[in-house]
């Protein structure tokens, strides 16, 4: 059995429809073996029942937002986040530093980790459905391969070497940059 997680508030912006359709056109010896668990704070009711118009009302769950998600991705399989829109994507990392496999679409900011770290698929854009049913189908195939171990051993070279977030990075640079300002300007006036 394999669990998929989608995790993210405002799922149609997330890409939780689209995870529902890569299920759908899973070949049915995957389908019939994998499990679609989104989480987070949203009305349900749209997801839940285009799970159900793709025979899927046993194979997708949704839970409202919980404290307890770093448990679930250890618990999960892979983490997937096909967003249309999104900054950056911490959940992105976290899913890393859990050791989970990610797909992802190109618009996340955080998607380029994905992509260094060697430890899932990131979609071209502009997002392409079929595109994104075959990468899940290649993903759930290749489960056992080196993306989790390659998600542990880049996780933990940026722990290693920058601060704990990259947001704290940027704050500081930010930081930085506007203490050198306000001193050029003291010293210009």
């Amino acid at each position: 059995a394999k669990v998929m997680l989608m995790v993210g508030s405002a799922f149609m912006r997330k890409g939780l429809d689209r995870a529902i359709e890569a299920l759908a056109n899973l070949p049915a010896e995957i389908k019939n073996n994998t499990w679609l668990l989104g989480v987070g704070e949203d009305e349900p009711q749209a997801m839940l029942a285009l799970a159900k118009k793709h025979g899927l009302a046993s194979r997708v769950m949704i839970e409202d937002g919980r404290a307890d998600i770093a448990e679930l991705m250890k618990g999960a399989d892979m983490l997937i986040h096909t967003a249309r829109s999104e900054l950056a994507g911490i959940v992105i990392i976290e899913a890393l530093t859990a050791g989970l496999p990610v797909l992802v679409s190109g618009v996340c900011g955080y998607a380029e980790h994905v992509e260094k770290a060697n430890a899932g698929i990131v979609l071209s854009e502009p997002f392409n459905q079929v595109d994104c049913n075959n990468a899940l189908q290649n993903m759930l195939e290749n489960l056992s391969g080196s993306w989790q171990q390659n998600a542990l051993d880049y996780t933990s070279m940026l722990h290693k070497n920058f601060s704990q977030t990259q947001e704290l990075d940027l704050l500081e640079t930010f930081a930085q940059i506007k203490s050198q300002a306000k001193s050029q300007v003291k010293l210009a006036v």
